[in-house]
């Protein structure tokens, strides 16, 4: 059975995120789907996916919009490296249309929408969530 849009996405995502030298140079190739029980730090998750159709006249496709979240435990260096892994996911996937291979799918747009940057309650995690919206054709 040939996957789903979500599933496509998510393997390209994946695939493009660990292919960075910017990305890899800052977690190796720690970009989990789910991370294992433990996992080391820094590491980058795929987070929510929400899709809703997105059809013309002329074609039928899905709409995509989902996080990535990047988990960081720096010492004593704040959210400054939760910032720059933020800005290395961004730079791959804001419009990577072309560095983002989606099996099944056309790959039309790719977006960054918004992000946050915040300390996780535990004292010592900083966690930046991106969202991107991604539209694909079949």
């Amino acid at each position: 059975m040939a996957d789903g849009p979500e599933s496509a996405l998510q393997k390209g995502l994946i695939a493009a995120l660990k292919a960075d030298a910017g990305v890899a140079s800052q977690v190796g190739a720690r970009v989990h789907d789910t991370p294992p029980q433990r996992v080391t730090f820094p590491y980058v998750r795929l987070g929510k996916f929400d899709g809703a159709p997105w059809d013309t006249d002329a074609t039928v496709g899905d709409e995509l919009i989902f996080t990535i979240e990047a988990h960081c435990r720096p010492d004593r260096r704040g959210t400054v490296h939760a910032r720059r892994l933020k800005e290395a996911i961004k730079g791959v996937l804001h419009r990577g249309e072309e560095r983002v291979s989606v099996t099944g799918f056309v790959l039309v747009e790719l977006i960054f929408l918004t992000s946050t940057t915040e300390e996780l309650s535990d004292g010592k995690s900083q966690v930046a969530r991106l969202a991107f919206r991604a539209r694909l054709d079949v």
